[in-house]
């Protein structure tokens, strides 16, 4: 009987001196994240953009150093400030962005997206490359690859299934300019090389099949764009100028209190405008 008590005693004891030692994925990335969040927090007082960017391309191999790694891909990494990242709800990829402000009152935005790498040591990624400054127009009917990226912080994914595959819908938030924001939604798949492309027409707005959404407004107001789980429907906020004398001249452009949707039915997101939603 000794003895049986010794044993569950020191069974006891080495379980816990395990549980004490053993060191959670997140501290494994603890050094990194520090000098990601002191790196960001430069940013925000260094005024010329040439020293910005030399130091957010720091932040650019700290970071992909981080996400090469397979231990990192279920990380929230939460307690990074100012880089944000979200997975997708099949947990088949991630995507991680950021931004830095420019003096014109522009931002370059930076990016990765990480695959799930099973039972690989090493995550496959993918750099985004912001080619944003150099887009101009109508853009809603174009696809993009990741070396020529429409730039955006992107905060929620929902797949669907459009015929066989899986298309990605991204919500997403660019800084325009001194005068207006834009939020965005982007459609994302993967081509039959695995590469992410964003872009494809699944989008029924306004009478048109278009490949993305983009809204541009007023940098003094604020916007709503995100799923709502009740309605089953993408929900936004309708924006219109305070006088016709503005039209068109999206700086002056913000919400009039009607709430407008998107709705998936039949391989594409429908539009409704007016829908019944109270925030």
């Amino acid at each position: 009987m000794k003895n049986i008590r010794l044993f569950l005693l020191l069974l006891f004891i080495g379980h816990s001196f395990y549980l004490s030692c053993e060191v959670l994925p997140i501290q494994l990335f603890n050094n990194e994240i520090k000098l990601i969040n002191s790196y960001t927090d430069s940013l925000k007082r260094i005024k010329e953009d040439s020293s910005k960017n030399e130091l957010n391309l720091k932040i650019v191999d700290i970071v992909e150093s981080i996400i090469k790694k397979n231990t990192s891909f279920n990380l929230k990494l939460d307690s990074l400030k100012h880089v944000g990242k979200i997975i997708s709800p099949d947990n088949k990829f991630s995507i991680v962005t950021w931004n830095v402000p420019l003096n014109d009152g522009t931002h370059k935005f930076f990016g990765f997206v990480q695959l799930n790498p099973d039972k690989d040591s090493v995550c496959k990624i993918f750099r985004l490359k912001d080619n944003s400054e150099n887009i101009k127009g109508n853009f809603n009917e174009t696809t993009f690859s990741c070396t020529n990226w429409y730039g955006a912080l992107y905060y929620e994914i929902l797949p669907c299934k459009v015929g066989k595959e899986t298309v990605y819908t991204l919500l997403g938030m660019h800084y325009n300019d001194l005068f207006t924001n834009r939020k965005i939604i982007e459609s994302m798949y993967f081509n039959e090389n695995g590469s992410p492309m964003f872009g494809t027409p699944i989008y029924i707005y306004n009478g048109h099949k278009q490949s993305r959404i983009v809204f541009d407004y007023s940098i003094s107001v604020s916007m709503l764009l995100r799923y709502d789980k009740k309605l089953n429907m993408i929900v936004f906020d309708h924006l219109a100028p305070p006088s016709p004398l503005y039209s068109g001249n999206f700086k002056y452009y913000g919400p009039d209190f009607s709430v407008d949707g998107l709705k998936f039915e039949n391989n594409n997101w429908v539009y409704y405008p007016n829908v019944n939603f109270h925030k």
